[in-house]
């Protein structure tokens, strides 16, 4: 998390504060308040099949051969 990620509020009044922020910090004090987002757990790598699709079996159900097709696409460049 870069510090953009932070806000940081200096000498911030004490009434100005939301009633349940209040709690064990006397009246008319500054305070210092500090948002920031909560850690997110780090995620499992997801297999390259579920975020570009599954292509088993996709030229066969075409009636094409793999090698065949992508040998087709590169020929038509060399025309």
């Amino acid at each position: 998390m870069g510090e953009t990620d932070k806000i940081v509020t200096p000498h911030y009044t004490f009434e100005k504060l939301p009633e349940e922020l209040r709690r064990g910090i006397e009246s008319g004090q500054m305070v210092r308040v500090t948002v920031e987002p909560e850690e997110q757990p780090a995620r499992e790598p997801r297999p390259l099949h579920e975020m570009y699709g599954f292509a088993a079996g996709l030229y066969e159900s075409q009636g094409l051969d793999p090698v065949d097709f992508i040998r087709q696409l590169r020929d038509e460049w060399d025309d």
